[in-house]
């Protein structure tokens, strides 16, 4: 009988693991989709060959099975010319990001960012594959082959993970009930906040008090009856709410049931997708329609496919095609596809942002505004109550983007610096990026103010500690290592087009823009958001405003900071901005 062979261990006893993750793999699978089934002994969706994840250890199983078929989406050449490919795929890309960014809630727009393709690479069994291709031959669809493999694919994981469960009787129950219930709670809270209050009134009667909680489950109750033990489930509920995006217990509570607004949105999925194949066929002249005959049985029955394709039932096992027919034109008939805009004419009060702003931040976006400002805008409004600023912080949040994109990232990926640098940016950036890539320092040379005298560091301690600090804040701190270290000044030149005047000398401190920003930012709320007389200090709510106008337009990097950690360097920025 052999041994098990002992793991070997590391310096803390731990054992050690020599996997290493082949990221190149995992980023390809990532654009690959695994198309499902549904296992109707289990009642549950599964994907084909058992296949979890794409890669190559279960990719190695599953490609021995005879009906493994792989399909490549958009495929280019790996040399020119290759402009053909290019423009035809983007012609399906623009055609998924028209019709269906509704349907398939494409985020991209609200992130500011452009929509791409979800996957390159689908998997499923050969004789579904030949049945797709058979449906897409009959209805003379081969120019959008990619395009409909991918809208199935995207469908069919939508449909198998978001929308399915909900279409449960029990979980449409709880979609409708929401709103009621929610009432309730506020009513609770309400007792509670006036009972805790109580003592400050001066009233005669006292309120009533929280005798006690019933837990009720399938299999009994559980009634708390120590009032403080019930005032607890209270008080923490309150808490969690009053910490939530508006900070605010009432304005969170009441919002409750729109998140079950995106459940009833996964309840409308099926139509939506069946008015956006409908657009994408019609609009785009796949199939010919007429004012007589807007829904021929043609391309109902085609539509009826492609949703089948994606698992959502269109009628009974065996039934007529002509039923399907009909669903489909009944669908169309009863439900509108509500669409959504990725811009919007929005007027700020330039005069005023004038005041406070440089010309060239405010001049750097038009009126035209992206999704991602105008949702970040209504929601600084309303968390803080300045609604009537609302246009102007469109604005602003528009303009922080524009900008952001020309100032970044001169440190670890370019930017617009490239090699216009000079020498001593280039010594720090070889420094910097050094030690991030673990090389060590074998000597310093520095001076002190007022101290003629040129001092060195070669001993290793000292010289591993000034490593690990550049490490941890060039780490957590990117945006003082990586924005805006070469002055540059960003104007806009016309339609889309931009100025970048870049120095040859590291900004000053108290010059970079993120300084000049919160300083002008900070003054603009004074003026125009003023906290009245009786409250002494407006920083308190200023910093978090103009911390959250920073942290969501990315000046960060990513969004993973805390918004304590974005309003201390906004404190630390502001005091920077009225030093000399």
């Amino acid at each position: 009988m052999s041994e098990d062979k002992v793991p070997e261990k590391d310096f803390k006893g731990d054992d050690v693991i020599n996997y290493k993750s082949d990221w190149a793999e995992i980023r390809k699978s990532e654009f690959t989709y695994v198309f499902h089934y549904y296992d109707e002994k289990i009642k549950h969706y599964f994907p084909h060959f058992r296949l979890f994840s794409s890669i190559k250890k279960e990719m190695k199983k599953a490609k021995k099975d005879a009906e493994f078929f792989k399909r490549k989406l958009y495929w280019t050449p790996d040399h020119p010319p290759y402009d053909f490919y290019i423009q035809f795929h983007n012609w399906q890309l623009l055609l998924l990001s028209d019709f269906f960014k509704e349907v398939f809630e494409e985020r991209a727009f609200q992130y500011g960012h452009h929509p791409n393709h979800k996957y390159f690479n689908v998997i499923l069994p050969k004789s579904k594959h030949d049945e797709i291709m058979n449906c897409i031959n009959d209805f003379e669809l081969l120019s959008i082959r990619d395009l409909l493999f991918e809208v199935i694919s995207i469908a069919q994981n939508n449909y198998v993970e978001h929308i399915a469960f909900w279409e449960q009787p029990e979980m449409q129950k709880l979609v409708s009930s929401a709103e009621k219930e929610t009432q309730k709670v506020i009513s609770v809270l309400d007792k509670f906040d006036k009972k805790d209050r109580e003592h400050f009134t001066a009233k005669s009667k006292p309120l009533p008090d929280l005798l006690h909680i019933n837990f009720v489950f399938a299999d009994g109750t559980i009634k708390i009856e120590h009032s403080w033990l019930a005032k607890e489930f209270i008080k923490h509920f309150k808490s969690h709410y009053d910490n939530l995006q508006y900070k605010n217990w009432r304005f969170d509570l009441a919002r409750y049931p729109d998140r079950f607004e995106e459940n009833y949105k996964k309840q409308q999925f099926k139509y939506n997708l069946t008015k956006s194949l409908y657009n994408l066929f019609t609009v785009a002249k796949f199939f010919p329609v007429t004012k007589s005959n807007p829904t021929p049985n043609k391309l109902m029955l085609c539509i009826a496919k492609i949703l089948e394709f994606c698992l959502i039932p269109v009628a009974t096992e065996g039934e007529l095609d002509e039923n399907k027919i009909k669903t489909i034109r009944n669908w169309l008939k009863r439900n509108e596809l509500k669409t959504e805009t990725n811009f919007a004419e929005i007027t700020p009060n330039k005069a005023r942002l004038l005041k406070y702003f440089e010309p060239e931040f405010v001049n750097v976006t038009d009126k035209i505004k992206r999704v991602d400002a105008i949702n970040l805008g209504y929601f600084i409004g309303k968390r803080f109550k300045i609604e009537n600023l609302t246009p102007d912080l469109i604005h602003i949040a528009q303009a922080l983007r524009e900008v952001n994109s020309h100032i970044g990232h001169q440190m670890f990926m370019g930017g617009d610096i490239k090699r216009e640098t000079f020498d001593e940016f280039d010594n720090f950036k070889t420094l910097v990026k050094g030690v991030r890539c673990k090389k060590k320092v074998t000597s310093i040379k520095f001076k002190l103010e007022g101290d003629d005298k040129e001092y060195e560091l070669q001993q290793r301690l000292p010289l591993y500690i000034i490593e690990e600090a550049i490490k941890e804040y060039s780490e957590n701190q990117q945006v003082e290592v990586d924005t805006d270290l070469i002055k540059t000044k960003v104007t806009r030149t016309g339609e889309g087009s931009f100025s970048i005047e870049k120095g040859k000398q590291f900004a000053q401190p108290n010059e970079r823009f993120m300084v000049r920003f919160v300083k002008a930012f900070y003054d603009y709320l004074l003026k125009e958001a003023p906290m009245g007389e009786n409250h002494s200090f407006p920083s308190l709510k200023y910093y978090p405003i103009i911390a959250i106008m920073l942290k969501q337009t990315w000046l960060f990097y990513h969004l993973r900071d805390s918004e304590e950690f974005v309003i201390a360097k906004v404190k630390q920025w502001h005091k920077l901005s009225h030093t000399a």
